[in-house]
């Protein structure tokens, strides 16, 4: 059986903590995933501008990702690449949107603090409509360069 490996070039389950009590497919806990769940509850429990505080620095660290891989891709860049430009016609292109369709499910946290904007009837749909703006434009350059890649 095929598998890849992970982290410091191990299997996946290496890291893995086996529970037998709990029932199958759920058996295997991932401590680096319990450890950043706790983290991130514990400071959104604790405080709301101390859970601002890291989603601001998130949103940079996020940044900063997508910027060096389009500046690293564009190096690597290859337009052969993108022949034939949509191998598996328009089908693939539906699936594909249907996919990145739910990268858009963090827009309702714009609506939500709608009480809590000064202007909400003017600031709302200028903070939505310009954060659609901004993430499909970094999604069309991503893909782009991924593409050519």
């Amino acid at each position: 059986m095929s598998w890849t490996y992970t982290l410091c070039n191990q299997h996946p389950n290496d890291f893995r903590i086996h529970v037998s009590s709990f029932p199958d497919s759920y058996n295997q806990l991932d401590p680096i995933a319990i450890i950043v769940i706790i983290v991130i509850c514990t400071l959104a429990v604790a405080s709301t501008k101390g859970s601002s505080r890291l989603n601001y620095i998130a949103s940079i660290f996020h940044v900063a990702i997508i910027l060096f891989i389009v500046i690293a891709g564009l190096t690597k860049a290859n337009p052969k690449n993108f022949t034939p430009f949509a191998p598996y016609g328009p089908c693939g292109i539906f699936v594909a949107s249907s996919i990145l369709f739910f990268a858009y499910i963090g827009f309702d946290a714009v609506s939500t603090i709608a009480k809590e904007t000064k202007n909400p009837v003017k600031y709302i749909p200028i903070g939505l409509v310009g954060s659609m703006v901004i993430t499909t434009l970094a999604y069309c350059i991503l893909a782009v360069t991924l593409g050519l890649m």
